[in-house]
C-alpha cells in the first residue's frame, strides 16, 4: 500500500482535481491546493503507519453496509474506512475534515452516535452472514490533525498521531 501511495498519490490528487474539484486548479487557489496537497500526504503516511504497526489490512472504503437491528429496523451504512484485524475482525475509521475537538470529545463523553451507527450495522451485517467476526474498535481519523481518535487502548503506534482516549463512563 505505501508503494501505490508514494508512486501514485500526487497523479491521482491532481486527476481528482481537474474530473471533479476544478476550482482547485485556479491560479487564485493554488497556494491553498499545494498545502491541501501536503496535509492529505502527511495524513495518509501516518495513517499507513498506523495499519502497518497494528498489521491491519484495507477492507475497503465508502464500504456499504445494511443490516435489521433489532427494535430499530432496517440500517444502511457507508463507513468511510473498513479495515480487518490480524484475527479477523474489523476496525472502522471515519474520516473527518475539521480541525476542531468535537470529535475527540464526542468519544470522550460516549456521544459518537455515527460511529456506534456504523459498528451496530457492521456487528449485525457480519452476525447475518455467519462471519464469526466483530468490530473491535472505531475512531474517528482528523485529516488535518493527521490524528486517529479512538477509545481502543491496544492499538501500538511510534508517534504522537494516535490518541487513545478513555470515555467519561469508563472512568
Amino acid at each position: 500500500m505505501r508503494k501505490i501511495h508514494n508512486s501514485r498519490f500526487s497523479s491521482n490528487l491532481d486527476h481528482l482535481a481537474q474530473t471533479k474539484g476544478a476550482l482547485l486548479l485556479l491560479e487564485e487557489n493554488d497556494m491553498e491546493f499545494k498545502h491541501f496537497k501536503t496535509l492529505l500526504v502527511k495524513s495518509v503516511d501516518i495513517l499507513l503507519d498506523i495499519i502497518e504497526q497494528n498489521n491491519l489490512s484495507i477492507v475497503g472504503s465508502e464500504q456499504k453496509y445494511e443490516a435489521d437491528i433489532p427494535d430499530i429496523g432496517r440500517m444502511n451504512a457507508t463507513v468511510d474506512f473498513v479495515l480487518k484485524a490480524p484475527d479477523g475482525n474489523y476496525v472502522v475509521i471515519d474520516f473527518k475534515w475539521n480541525e476542531s475537538k468535537t470529535y475527540k470529545e464526542k468519544l470522550e463523553h460516549n456521544d459518537a452516535l455515527q460511529l456506534a451507527v456504523y459498528r451496530a450495522v457492521l456487528d449485525k451485517y457480519l452476525e447475518d452472514h455467519g462471519s464469526g467476526s466483530k468490530v473491535i474498535f472505531t475512531g474517528y481519523y482528523v485529516l488535518p490533525r493527521h490524528t486517529l481518535y479512538t477509545l481502543c487502548d491496544t492499538l501500538k503506534y511510534n508517534g504522537e498521531h494516535l490518541q487513545q482516549l478513555v470515555s467519561e463512563n469508563n472512568n
